[in-house]
């Protein structure tokens, strides 16, 4: 099923607009060497595709460039069906498998916390709920959750505006364990999932895994996070490109990307929970629509995070 743009700037065929991002995040992922990344770089986009979609080298491979460049050549030669476009390789499902393949993924993790936010400073703020929606990535659909309230432990009382904006009541975070005890749980929860092999976080901005997390465990005197806490897709960059393209538009929140998209908001704006199975809902229509997802920030732990503007996408 094709996504009808519901914006006068999305177009027609933005699932063949790869973009020099995604290509140096393949190139990364796998090594590549120059000559490899040259001949990735030299084919048609819908060719380029191909490879990003296809190409699964063992992981015990030891000449992964040259295996890379077989195969591009093997595309090259391939000759396209009359009619045919990058959105050709297979259904929505089959297109979300490809970020599948380039990172061997079997899930996404899609996370949007709420904090206290009782001033201007973000990195102040203490997480009061920590939700985790798996959504499968093959199948697009949800299959587990994680979702606990905190107990907020330097600014013990909730701000009005934070009761306001997220429905969290005072109560609920006094019975809460802080987030020490929570994050210990969730660790334990992500199981095999938290070496970043096999799944990769979703959000809305990169406040949650960017700013919010590693200020809590800066503040906390914890360990840095698990692998997969440390790199996340901001959703509102591929939606973006994929929506916008080439006209530079740019999403301004999960709200205006339901909207663009045609879905309805479920549960309540704000609530942690409830964003995420909406941040959900946006990834598996995106996919559905063929959008290639890549990650957009990570952070080290050693240093400030980096990550991808949003204002970039379609320059």
């Amino acid at each position: 099923r094709r996504l009808m743009p519901t914006h006068p700037f999305a177009p027609h065929a933005a699932v063949a607009m790869l973009d020099e991002t995604r290509t140096q995040a393949f190139v990364q992922r796998f090594g590549l060497d120059e000559k490899a990344a040259s001949k990735l770089r030299e084919l048609a986009p819908d060719q380029q595709l191909r490879v990003l979609q296809e190409f699964a080298p063992p992981a015990d491979m030891a000449d992964v460039s040259g295996k890379l460049i077989s195969f591009a050549k093997k595309v090259k030669k391939t000759k396209a069906h009359a009619g045919s476009s990058a959105s050709s390789f297979g259904d929505g499902s089959q297109r979300l498998a490809a970020c599948g393949v380039i990172w061997q993924l079997t899930h996404y993790l899609v996370m949007d916390f709420e904090a206290t936010g009782d001033n201007v400073d973000s990195r102040t703020w203490e997480i009061v709920e920590f939700p985790c929606v798996v959504v499968n990535a093959r199948t697009l659909e949800i299959e587990r959750e994680f979702h606990e309230y905190v107990r907020p432990t330097r600014h013990a009382r909730l701000s009005t505006q934070c009761v306001q904006n997220t429905g969290i009541q005072q109560h609920m975070v006094d019975v809460a364990d802080p987030l020490t005890a929570v994050l210990g749980r969730f660790y334990q929860w992500l199981g095999d999932f938290d070496d970043g092999s096999k799944a990769c976080v979703v959000t809305c901005g990169n406040y949650d895994l960017g700013t919010a997390l590693p200020a809590e465990i800066d503040a906390l005197g914890l360990p840095p996070p698990p692998a997969v806490l440390r790199q996340w897709v901001n959703i509102k960059v591929p939606f973006s490109q994929h929506v916008f393209g080439a006209q530079g538009g740019k999403a301004r929140g999960m709200a205006n990307m339901l909207q663009l998209l045609g879905l309805q908001l479920v549960g309540r704006h704000h609530s942690g929970i409830d964003d995420s199975r909406n941040i959900a809902n946006i990834l598996k229509h995106l996919a559905q629509d063929g959008c290639v997802i890549t990650p957009t920030g990570h952070h080290t732990y050693d240093g400030v995070p980096q990550t991808l503007p949003v204002k970039e996408i379609g320059a």
